[in-house]
């Protein structure tokens, strides 16, 4: 495959400066949505006499609130403790100077909300930020340890077991997505209520939905129809999205326990499904403490059959990538490129299917003039006015759903037998044009809102997708290259030894001397007898 190469600048730097370039980009992003919408001005309501602290409002604590802004704070203050570690900065003084920042950032933000109408400046949240960054500065050794431990475990896990490190990182992608958008609660009255609302039957969200859909219809109501309708569709892609998930969860587990483990094909069978039921069960399980999500037995299920699914389709795909003889490399070759094809194929029209759901468009004169009218033309507009769960929530998928996106395309373009080098912008920039005619097409769709957020998510997204796996080509070609030289055989030569310059006063023999010589590792000692198969022999005369 053609990837970047190690020697490349952007790979050297991020591989010396990941922490640095990590902490500035959430440093970019806090500033950005605390100062959001920037609609400020000085004739602000804020501005008029009230309760006040260091000159900010003293309002009802609202706990969402309370509880987003901790959490926004609480990756920063790991972050910038982990950078100042880096840099030789003792614990109790990266944490100082950790809590410090955030609460000058913190500071800065919440005052300059009293002179945006659309923002209050809330003694609440600043409190809220800095208790997440202390709280996450507190955890950042740990958080930097157990980082390390995992990157050596997969680092020998993507020389060795590339399937085992990819596979870990899919069931940790799959739990993940079972959490967003990470609004738990441990409250016991609102957790009792999450367990007296479990939904025990099978598709009950879709059933729900489809009551919905038939009495706005009755009612006659466009807007909840639409909305309705777009929510039905949204779910069953959601599904298909969670079954794939564990499909391929389940292709890994099973490539990883035939070629590494070498099990037998009925106990790799029973293991795979097994692992992928466990792990939709406890994902299913957690979701009793997701207040936006609930238990759904729908989950389990779904990710039970997906990892049937992933099981039923290993094999014909173990076949076509590695089934073909070393010998005859070009058939694999092309079914290695038709599989990668069949990949971006999917996965863009998955995302198509998302972007242009419930698929009722109106062409009415009226309908797309509303729809101008709504149109998101600032970055992140649409998504702060939104319910903090439902915005974090498709934030995630649709930025998630580019990068795989832009890891699918750079292994089609880079897979033998036309192997070519994939850009990350150029090709972020190819999607965010397919991704702003989807959003010109919503604006037939009354249920939509085209917003350039969506664009941007696009570009970044699969410009990340591209480079992660660009990046990870040349980790592993830097540490397979490696992992060889330390593999070298023994290499034998033949040293023609000449007259020495100041040797002892007896004289040289009239013909050279010639010494078979066999060097091996250091630990070896001397060879009791050479290989019988003729070596290559290299001469060399010392003058």
């Amino acid at each position: 495959m053609v990837a970047t190469g190690t020697d490349s600048p952007l790979f050297r730097f991020l591989q010396r400066h990941v922490v640095e370039t990590l902490t500035l980009l959430y440093f970019l992003i806090l500033l950005y949505v605390t100062l959001l919408p920037f609609d400020f001005s000085a004739d602000s309501t804020q501005l008029e006499p009230a309760g006040r602290s260091w000159g900010l409002i003293i309002v009802r604590p609202i706990v969402p609130d309370v509880a987003s802004n901790f959490g926004l704070y609480l990756p920063f203050g790991v972050l910038v403790c982990a950078t100042l570690g880096k840099h030789g900065a003792g614990k109790p003084a990266s944490m100082a100077l950790a809590v410090l920042l955030a609460a000058v950032l913190s500071y800065g933000a919440e005052y300059s909300q009293r002179f945006s109408p659309s923002r209050i400046c809330s003694v609440a949240d600043f409190l809220a930020n800095i208790t997440g960054a202390a709280c996450g500065s507190l955890g950042a050794h740990g958080v930097v340890w157990l980082a390390g431990r995992a990157s050596r475990a997969n680092r020998r896990d993507v020389i060795e077991r590339p399937s085992a490190a990819v596979a870990r990182i899919t069931a940790f992608a799959l739990l993940v997505a079972a959490l967003v958008p990470f609004d738990l609660t441990f409250i016991p009255d609102r957790f009792a209520g999450a367990v007296s609302n479990l939904r025990l039957v099978p598709f009950e969200r879709l059933d729900n939905l489809a009551l919905a859909i038939e009495a706005a219809a009755g009612r006659g109501d466009a807007a909840a129809y639409y909305a309705r309708y777009r929510d039905w569709w949204m779910l069953r892609l959601d599904y298909g999205a969670q079954a794939a998930g564990y499909a391929v969860l389940a292709v890994l587990t099973a490539y990883y326990l035939r070629r590494h483990c070498k099990t037998p094909v009925q106990r790799t069978v029973t293991w795979t499904i097994a692992a992928c039921s466990i792990l939709a069960v406890v994902g299913g399980v957690t979701q009793v403490f997701v207040l936006s999500r609930g238990f759904d037995v729908t989950y389990i299920l779904v990710g039970i059959v997906g990892a049937m699914l992933g099981v039923v389709v290993c094999w014909p795909l173990w076949r076509a990538w590695a089934g073909q003889p070393a010998a005859n490399p070009g058939p694999r070759l092309r079914s290695r490129k038709r599989l990668a094809v069949a990949a971006v194929t999917v996965i863009a029209a998955f995302i198509v299917l998302r972007e242009t759901a419930p698929f009722l468009p109106v062409l009415t004169a009226n309908s797309v003039a509303d729809q101008l009218a709504q149109a998101d033309r600032v970055p992140m507009l649409t998504y702060l006015q939104a319910r903090l769960p439902v915005a974090t929530e498709d934030l995630l998928s649709k930025f998630a759903h580019f990068a795989l996106l832009g890891i699918a395309v750079a292994l089609w373009r880079t897979t033998p037998p036309d192997a070519r080098p994939a850009r990350p912008w150029a090709t972020g920039l190819v999607v965010a044009a397919g991704v702003a005619l989807l959003e010109s097409f919503q604006l037939l769709l009354p249920s939509r809102i085209p917003a350039v957020t969506d664009v941007l998510l696009g570009l970044s997204g699969t410009a990340f997708g591209v480079q992660a796996y660009r990046m990870v080509i040349a980790y592993h070609h830097m540490v397979s290259v490696h992992r060889r030289l330390e593999r070298i055989a023994a290499v034998r030569f033949d040293v023609e030894f000449g007259p020495p310059e100041a040797g002892p006063p007896e004289a040289v023999p009239a013909q050279p001397v010639r010494y078979d010589v066999e060097l091996g590792p250091p630990q070896d000692g001397p060879p009791e007898e050479f290989p019988p198969q003729p070596v290559r022999e290299h001469s060399r005369r010392r003058r």
